[in-house]
């Protein structure tokens, strides 16, 4: 239950913990960080037996192709792996469990050339490729969560562009395997795996919900996943226009509805907001504002101050 801040321009990264009602406290600041990290991606790694789930987070530069690992402790101090020489270009990295027999995998995706590779990790340096294959170019949105009963991770693939979007599911051992193909609407800017509460989620058995928005238009929409590579509308509205980043975070309280965070990184604004199982947001917290520079955040579950 923490998230980590970073300014890209000043080098700096902060870490806050989250308590129930979304107000932040400051835990770890730090200063002196590379100023052309392009991603930050956190890691959850699933100890067997007792003990609390690991936080890493993986670096990136994709100009100079520079990946890092850092595991991250209750207080947030990192403990750095070795920096590490990767493929430039990577324009997606995702982390989640898509790897029969590993807690987690990472998957990376170039939009311009379409090569795709998949790696297993323990948190602290990439470990067997399970593929590297070529996929089609250009898509601008990947997303992965559970989109079908399948016991692996899916897979969202959009185009802003076209309008393309494609489910996949994973089987555990690199392949993928496809739900749906469909045009929709272009120009989303943001596609958000969320929880809208629809009473099937007392075990892990439930599918996904997105959130798309458009930060031009202000155009929000909620949309439940059928788990057969189908979407059914929630809601449509119109939010406030600019919002650059809006990412889903998890924190401990009453509510069973998803919790988002909203920042404009050129006003500042910042505001924490839940979702409702008709696709309404209602206020956690009061608007605020923040630094204007926060360039990247990322949310981390297993760091708790």
């Amino acid at each position: 239950m923490a998230l980590l801040l970073y300014d890209r321009q000043a080098g700096q990264g902060e870490f806050y913990t989250l308590d129930a009602q979304a107000h932040i406290r400051l835990l770890k600041s730090y200063s002196g960080w590379r100023t052309s990290w392009t991603q930050i991606i956190p890691i959850s790694i699933y100890t067997e037996g007792p003990g609390t789930p690991l936080s890493s987070l993986l670096f990136y530069d994709s100009t100079s192709g520079t990946g890092q690992f850092y595991r991250v402790d209750t207080h947030g101090n990192l403990t750095p792996s070795s920096p590490q020489t990767w493929s430039k270009g990577w324009t997606h990295i995702l982390s989640d469990d898509f790897v029969n027999g590993s807690s987690t995998s990472l998957l990376f995706y170039n939009r311009e050339s379409g090569l795709s590779q998949l790696y297993v990790t323990d948190g602290s340096h990439l470990g067997r490729q399970v593929f590297s294959t070529t996929w089609s170019t250009g898509w601008t949105h990947i997303i992965a969560a559970r989109f079908s009963n399948e016991p692996f991770s899916g897979l969202l693939f959009y185009n802003g562009t076209s309008g393309a979007a494609q489910f996949y599911n994973t089987d555990g051992n690199g392949g993928i395997q496809q739900l749906s193909n469909s045009t929709w609407s272009t120009g989303w800017t943001h596609i958000v795996p969320v929880l809208l509460y629809r009473g099937d989620y007392a075990g892990a058995g439930g599918t996904s919900d997105l959130l798309f928005y458009n930060s031009t238009s202000g155009v929000a929409q909620f949309y439940n996943t059928d788990g057969n590579g189908g979407i059914q509308q929630v809601s449509n509205t119109t939010w406030s226009t600019g919002w650059t980043h809006i990412i889903s975070v998890f924190i401990e309280g009453p509510t069973e509805w998803s919790t988002l965070l909203f920042y404009n990184e050129r006003s500042g604004a910042a505001a924490f907001y839940t979702a409702d199982s008709n696709g309404n947001i209602h206020q956690l917290s009061a608007p605020t504002t923040w630094r204007k520079s926060w360039a990247l955040i990322a949310d981390l579950q297993y760091v708790t101050g």
